[in-house]
């Protein structure tokens, strides 16, 4: 399934991006409402999305419940925001919580 936006944000956490020039701009991680799964009314999927460090594609994850879905995204959120601290883009010097 393809999501073109998060729909209705739940939560977000801002994030200080620091470059290697010395500039600094905000990472927005991005938490949206679960929805029930089309085709499949008994399990949702929780759509998420970091803005402002590099793709902005709008993910999901997918549980047996609201609950579910919203738990595998937050952890989804935080694997792919470890991966820019350990493996940061080459303009990317360290990101800040």
């Amino acid at each position: 399934m393809k999501l073109d936006d998060v729909g209705e944000i739940i939560a977000t956490r801002s994030l200080t991006l620091l470059r290697d020039d010395g500039t600094s701009s905000e990472v927005l991680a991005v938490l949206g409402k679960p929805q029930p799964l089309p085709g499949l009314e008994t399990d949702y999927y929780c759509p998420y999305q970091i803005r402002g460090a590099g793709s902005e594609t709008v993910r999901h994850t997918c549980g047996i419940d609201a609950f579910q879905s919203i738990r595998l995204a937050i952890q989804s959120l935080g694997v792919q925001l470890d991966v820019l601290i350990v493996a940061p883009p080459p303009e990317i010097i360290h990101l800040r919580r």
